[in-house]
């Protein structure tokens, strides 16, 4: 569809982030990380929500050991971002991780107040899905 489709975003990205998964599975989560400065220009990476998609892509297929050092990353990347903090609670509670759940779920919480990519409907949305992770574990 890329070659197919030249000039269309959404399969591009579409590609990229099938790409960059098939990388990340074949080379490894540490190979990703260490050549990141690299492979952010190949694969386009320039919102958390490209390394969000693929952390929930290896976290649906319940590979963990992917998932978690991508979200961890992420954050890394993308420190003033709520997103990430979500994504990261929410494979931790998958995980069976509750403190560290509960951990990530707050830090996310407070950074909603600055978040500086959110719109205001995205915003109150984590808010709930937030608060109610925070309430179902405690």
């Amino acid at each position: 569809l890329n070659q197919h489709y030249p000039g269309n975003n959404w399969i591009a990205n579409q590609y990229h982030q099938t790409q960059l998964a098939h990388t990340i599975d074949a080379d490894g989560v540490d190979f990703f990380i260490a050549a990141f400065d690299s492979l952010r220009s190949v694969y386009n990476i320039n919102t958390s929500n490209i390394m969000n998609g693929l952390g929930y892509n290896f976290m649906g297929l319940q590979r963990y050991e992917i998932a978690e050092p991508l979200f961890l990353f992420n954050i890394q990347q993308f420190p003033a971002e709520a997103n990430p903090y979500d994504s990261m609670s929410e494979c931790y509670e998958n995980m069976g991780e509750k403190e560290k759940s509960l951990s990530y779920a707050r830090q996310g919480l407070h950074k909603l107040e600055t978040d500086p990519v959110l719109n205001e409907a995205f915003r109150q949305n984590l808010k709930t899905i937030l608060e109610d992770r925070i309430a179902r574990m405690e």
